[in-house]
């Protein structure tokens, strides 16, 4: 009674066959899991396979004739009960044979598993449904991005071209830079906003280098200043830090602070202060703490501030909310830095100070030139005596006018095409007069194609090398880049010393490469 107890509470049923004259006894426990009444097996092997789902009969058979010359089996299959119902088995059996080694009889059970496996094709389907959701998003993400960096091109361009003019005012040029600065920020910013993925994984590029940490802040500042000053707050920058190099993407930290100080900025009421200041705690350590006299942190909220798209509900109460993202972000990049940033906080009403340590380097800083774009206006590549000539594919307007107009004023000669059959068709007439193109620079979403197609095709014609450039920058697109034969992958917005500084990188395998045949 408690062996049958217990079969029917976990399900299980016991069978004996008898090999020799087919005659298959079950228990009835084991007959429930069939759907069968008690009693209404009839016995045989033959009995058996009928119960079983069409597409797993073939495999039955074959695993009870491994079984017999192995001596048993282990296995997982369907049944179909009378009422069509569909139900999964797994069971076990070991085969005893005579003196002669003959089989004899076959003792085994069968367990129920219609939950277990209906639970994990649930989980299937749930994992497909969150992959292709995911899959969907790294697409809508991908494009959004593409479609708010392409702008910035022309823009940035444009202004740097405007810093080169040797004759323009002090005050226009430094008021030309803080936009520039702005609008970098502002590339950056969408990168790490919309690449999740990347954030998520611990995945951040960064371009390490010795960088002044007061000067990065004195930048930040610049740009965050006036919109503090208009709230009413006052200000305070103490760099007291004697250390304060550390070898750092000043880019991405300019995010961190950035971050921080529209924090306190948002959560600081009209009167309050804000104080950004630096020390060195300890050795080879540079702290910077901003300070704010704003609404506090609750003690519940801070173990979430630092959280992916937690906002911290309390602390927001009454202002603009946002994605959640901000804080993670400069964690993230903290953490890359091999430096640590937390909050400290009194309580509501009493302000907050978040600290943000890092290593501190003794690499010196490298002098920046005054003016590094007056350099590169002047700069006049040619390639075995003559201008370069440049294949330019761009379905942006504005991007194809100054990307033209900033090439052609350093030397090169561009032939613009919109789209991927005219840039095929202008290289083909080149080669039709005996001449080639030294280089292709495209953007890859071109209205009737896709750049990487085109560079594949000029590859293998003439040869050609090239340069992406493109408002997709994961990881994924560099390498299909690189597949399709382009030398060089620059991420939109691109600045016009970005881009000669790429065709620098290949001129030097120009200068010397013979006209294709």
């Amino acid at each position: 009674e408690r062996l049958r107890l217990a079969q029917q509470v976990a399900r299980i049923g016991t069978f004996e066959w008898d090999i020799a004259t087919d005659k298959n006894h079950w228990a009835p426990e084991l007959e429930a899991l069939y759907g069968l009444p008690k009693g209404s097996f009839k016995g045989t092997l033959g009995d058996w396979l009928e119960r079983i789902h069409p597409e797993d009969r073939e495999e039955a058979k074959r695993r009870m004739q491994e079984a017999l010359e192995k001596g048993g089996f282990e296995w997982e299959w369907r049944v179909v009960w009378p009422d069509a119902s569909v139900h999964w088995l797994a069971g076990r059996g070991q085969v005893f044979r005579d003196a002669a080694g003959r089989p004899m009889r076959m003792l085994g059970i069968n367990i129920d598993i219609t939950d277990r496996k209906r639970m994990e094709q649930e989980f299937q389907r749930a994992t497909e449904n969150a992959l292709a959701a995911n899959a969907a998003k790294d697409r809508f993400l991908a494009i959004l991005s593409h479609e708010l960096r392409t702008p910035l091109t022309p823009v940035l361009m444009t202004i740097s071209a405007r810093e080169a003019d040797t004759e323009l005012k002090a005050e226009l040029r430094e008021e030309l830079a803080m936009v520039r600065r702005n609008l970098e920020l502002e590339a950056r910013l969408i990168d790490d906003l919309l690449d999740l993925n990347r954030i998520a994984r611990g995945k951040i590029a960064l371009r390490l280098q010795p960088t002044d940490l007061h000067n990065t802040l004195r930048n930040v500042m610049a740009i965050c200043r006036e919109e503090m000053e208009a709230k009413g707050l006052s200000v305070h920058l103490d760099l007291a830090a004697p250390q304060h190099n550390v070898n750092g993407d000043s880019g991405r930290l300019q995010q961190v602070f950035w971050n921080l100080l529209k924090n306190s900025t948002k959560f600081t009421p009209t009167g309050g202060s804000v104080t950004v200041r630096t020390s060195n705690p300890r050795p080879g350590t540079v702290r910077t703490e901003v300070a704010d006299t704003g609404m506090g942190i609750p003690p519940e909220v801070i173990p979430t501030l630092f959280v992916p798209f937690e906002q911290g509900e309390t602390r927001a109460a009454g202002h603009l909310g946002g994605l959640g993202l901000g804080l993670a972000i400069c964690k993230a990049v903290v953490d890359r830095h091999g430096g640590s940033i937390w909050v400290e906080s009194e309580g509501e009403g009493k302000g907050a100070i978040f600290f943000v340590e890092l290593p501190f380097t003794r690499v010196p800083v490298p002098l920046e030139p005054g003016v590094p774009e007056q350099q590169t206006a002047q700069w006049n590549p040619r390639i075995n005596g003559r201008n370069m000539r440049i294949l330019l594919v761009e379905d942006n307007e504005d991007t194809m006018r100054i990307l033209s107009r900033l090439l052609e004023r350093a030397g090169c000669e561009i032939t613009p095409a919109r789209t991927l059959r005219a840039a095929l068709e202008k290289a083909r007439a080149l080669r039709e007069r005996g001449e080639h193109f030294d280089l292709l620079i495209s953007d890859l979403g071109l209205p009737d194609g896709d750049g990487r197609d085109l560079m594949r095709a000029l590859r293998d014609r003439d040869g050609l090398p090239g340069i992406a450039i493109s408002g997709y920058g994961m990881e994924t697109d560099l390498e299909k880049s690189r597949a399709a034969g382009f030398s060089e992958h620059l991420i939109k917005p691109v600045q016009i010393k970005e881009l000669q500084a790429a065709i620098s990188r290949l001129r030097s395998r120009l200068q010397d490469q013979a006209p294709p045949k």
